[in-house]
């Protein structure tokens, strides 16, 4: 198996859900843990900026901190997030930059 096929296979099938986001927001990466967790496939989080997965009262009490992920900073928060169905999940999430300057959400 190569790297590329392998880094795949354990992206996909962790056992918590994975982001990566560009420097905008909008997610890049979604793994299958992801599209369960939100009830969207992953073509559609794929078209999605990180803000459309919150709720509007999580993002207003706990805004998104790319300043401090910019700084480096690895940030672990607690967020609701809105499924598709409107099933509202409260969740812990770990994040920090990349060194590409992109960000990675792993979300439990």
């Amino acid at each position: 198996m190569d790297k590329e096929n392998k880094y795949h296979m354990l992206l996909d099938h962790a056992v918590y859900a994975f982001f990566q986001g560009d420097r905008n927001g909008n997610i890049i990466t979604a793994n299958e843990m992801a599209a369960e967790l939100t009830g969207y496939s992953n073509s559609a989080l794929l078209s999605m900026n990180f803000s459309a997965v919150f709720t509007p009262e999580s993002l207003a009490n706990n805004p998104l901190r790319y300043d401090l992920l910019g700084s480096g900073q690895a940030l672990i928060t607690e967020r609701d997030i809105k499924r598709k169905d409107g099933k509202v999940l409260l969740v812990e999430m770990h994040s920090k930059v990349m060194p590409d300057g992109t960000y990675q959400s792993i979300v439990i």
